[in-house]
């Protein structure tokens, strides 16, 4: 009978664990990083590449500072936590990060919604297309971010998959958007 209730406990988890709440902490994270990311409100100059990396604990990447090119910088990483890993990428000119581009799996972005919202204040903002918020987090710059979802088409050979992406904007500069995460 034991046997039986422990089984029962076990699926029981294992069934919470499919419908995505073991997926929690990488959102906290994800929203950890935004912050420390972002600049200080009191000094909106974009922080350096390696001040991003150093302050940014839970992004696993390589930042170095930028190499000579055309003025825009794209590097590349990942959040993990249990299993579940989020693609990340840090954009923006030689002075530091403008903008970071997430790239999550699945259709439903509520999980990161929930961890912004309890990492600072999260409004949505009227417009046409995608949805956009405003993050803002106490004594950072606020960030616009913008959530698309892309998925296989229905009825193809493969099966249907679904690719979140998220571009977390900072300075307005109309290159942020194309920040987007492998």
């Amino acid at each position: 009978m034991r046997l039986i209730a422990i089984l029962a406990l076990l699926a029981s988890a294992s069934a919470a664990t499919a419908q995505g709440d073991s997926h929690a902490p990488v959102f906290d994270r994800m929203a950890d990083t935004l912050v420390a990311a972002a600049s200080r409100a009191d000094d909106p100059v974009p922080d350096r590449w390696y001040a991003v990396g150093i302050r940014a604990r839970h992004a696993r990447w390589h930042l170095a500072e930028p190499d000579d090119g055309d003025g825009w910088y794209r590097r590349t990483g990942w959040i993990s936590e249990s299993g579940y890993q989020i693609g990340l990428a840090a954009c923006g000119p030689e002075a530091g990060v403008a903008a970071f581009g997430f790239q999550l799996r699945g259709e439903s972005i509520e999980p990161l919604l929930d961890a912004l919202a309890a990492a600072g204040t999260l409004t949505e903002e009227e417009g046409p297309g995608d949805p956009v918020w405003r993050f803002e987090a106490e004594g950072r710059v606020p960030a616009r971010i913008s959530f698309s979802v892309v998925c296989t088409p229905e009825g193809s050979a493969a099966a249907r998959t679904c690719q979140s992406h998220a571009v977390a904007a900072y300075a307005g500069d109309p290159r942020e958007m194309s920040c987007t995460a492998p």
